[in-house]
């Protein structure tokens, strides 16, 4: 494993990034499953997952919000990937 990081040191870079963006993402899904359920008290989405309705609505729900956010997500991430400089011969 150590020869590998050696030989190319973006790997790390590569699990730093993907392993944030994936935490940040599943924060994003976490909160956005709280706010639904603090929006509807009078359904038990945990007691009521059961019924299929329920489940695909939640479901549609973080799908929807992961793909409006999947842009800030991959700006984020490409943010912290560091780029090396190259020179325009042209």
């Amino acid at each position: 494993m150590k020869v590998i990081l050696s030989v190319c040191p973006n790997i790390k870079i590569f699990w730093l990034v993907f392993t944030f963006g994936f935490l940040f993402a599943l924060v994003v899904n976490v909160v956005t499953f709280l706010l639904f359920s603090v929006l509807t008290k009078s359904v038990h989405e945990f007691q009521e997952i059961k019924n299929t309705t329920v489940a695909l609505l939640i479901a549609v729900i973080l799908v929807t919000i992961t793909k409006i956010l999947k842009d800030s997500i991959a700006l984020l991430m490409s943010s912290m990937m560091p780029f090396q400089e190259v020179t325009n011969f042209l």
